[in-house]
This record gives C-alpha cells, sequence and structure tokens, in this order.
C-alpha cells in the first residue's frame, strides 16, 4: 500500500434473538488468533453496503440484511502504510448457517458472544469494546 493510501472496509453489527453479536476468530499464520465482528475489505467498484453482505457471507456462511449504518472508523494502522476506514452496518440474519467459508484461511471459530463474554475476549481491535459493549444485550443469559 502506498503512503497515505486508505484501505477500505466494512463489517456488521449481528444479534441473535437473545442480543449475542456474532463475532470471528481471526488470525494471519504465526499471529495469536483475536476476534471480531465479520467483515472484511471493499473490492473495487463495490459499495461498502455489498462490501459488508459479501464478506459476512464469506467469513460466516450467514446472508444479512443491512440495517443503518451506525458508524465510520477512520484510523491510521501500525500494520499498514497508510490509514484505515471501516464502516459498520446493523446486520440481520436471513438465510444461511454458520460455517467457516473463509477464502482467505484466516478464520478459525465463528460465536455468538454475550455482553460478559465480549468484555473478556482478546479483540483485534481493543479500541472497539465501548462500541461492541453498547451494541450487545445489557443483561447475559
Amino acid at each position: 500500500m502506498a503512503d497515505d493510501a486508505v484501505w477500505q472496509g466494512a463489517v456488521a453489527v449481528v444479534r441473535d434473538g437473545d442480543g449475542r453479536l456474532l463475532m470471528v476468530l481471526q488470525g494471519e499464520p504465526g499471529q495469536v488468533p483475536r476476534w471480531s465482528l465479520p467483515g472484511g475489505g471493499r473490492e473495487p467498484g463495490e459499495d461498502f453496503g455489498a462490501c459488508c453482505r459479501r464478506e459476512v457471507l464469506e467469513e460466516t456462511g450467514l446472508e444479512v440484511s443491512l440495517g443503518p449504518e451506525v458508524w465510520v472508523k477512520r484510523t491510521q494502522d501500525a500494520n499498514r502504510s497508510g490509514s484505515v476506514e471501516v464502516h459498520c452496518f446493523l446486520a440481520q440474519v436471513v438465510g444461511g448457517q454458520v460455517q467457516v467459508r473463509d477464502p482467505d484461511g484466516l478464520i478459525h471459530d465463528i460465536a455468538w458472544q454475550s455482553r460478559g463474554e465480549i468484555a473478556g475476549l482478546p479483540l483485534c481491535y481493543p479500541e472497539d469494546l465501548p462500541a461492541l459493549l453498547g451494541f450487545a444485550a445489557p443483561v447475559d443469559g
């Protein structure tokens, strides 16, 4: 990536009937896997919503319909030469079955995580913890 280039992608906040969030455990070979919302990089010509739906399907096997965009995260990334722009959408499952289908081989597990569980997870992006806790149901079990 060239200096000052912007990596763009999208993630989904998907809740089940108990208010748990769909999370993926991911990591490259040699890295300790960490948890995040399902999502990934935008392809050329793809809008952020299409990116979000495609990435959720690719990573989790679930088809989702998108609700509103709830935040846009823009930050410098120490692992990339440039900045990162991630669009986050609320989403609802409309089909499919949970299964690791990641074509990049970076997803190790998929799980519905409660608010209490999320608070104790090793996260890919620890700065997102307050937002994740805000999206999860306030009471576990």
